[in-house]
C-alpha cells in the first residue's frame, strides 16, 4: 500500500466514524500519512487523531482508538499501533 492509499484509507476511516457517530468532527479534505520521525515507530504515521481531538471534545488517544478499530481490518494493513506521548 502507497501512502497515497493509506492516506485514502484512513480518511474513509474517520468518514465511517462520522457517518456512524463514533466521532463528531468535520471530515478533513485529505490526511496525511508520511514515514514516522523516529525510525522503528512503524512504516507510516499521521497525526489525525491529534488533529481532530480538539474539534471531537476528546482525547487523541481516545480518537485513535476509535480509527484504530475501524483500520485494523483493511486490506493492506496488518497492523495499527497508536504512538504514546512523545513518540
Amino acid at each position: 500500500m502507497t501512502p497515497a492509499e493509506l492516506s485514502r484509507t484512513v480518511l474513509r476511516s474517520v468518514r465511517g466514524a462520522v457517518e456512524e457517530q463514533e466521532l463528531s468532527v468535520p471530515v478533513p479534505a485529505r490526511i496525511v500519512v508520511q514515514p514516522p520521525p523516529r525510525p522503528g515507530c512503524g512504516d507510516y504515521a499521521s497525526n489525525v487523531a491529534l488533529q481532530l481531538a480538539k474539534p471531537a471534545g476528546r482525547p487523541a488517544r481516545e480518537v485513535a482508538e476509535i480509527l484504530q478499530k475501524r483500520l485494523a481490518g483493511s486490506a493492506g494493513i496488518a497492523r495499527v499501533e497508536i504512538a504514546g506521548p512523545g513518540f
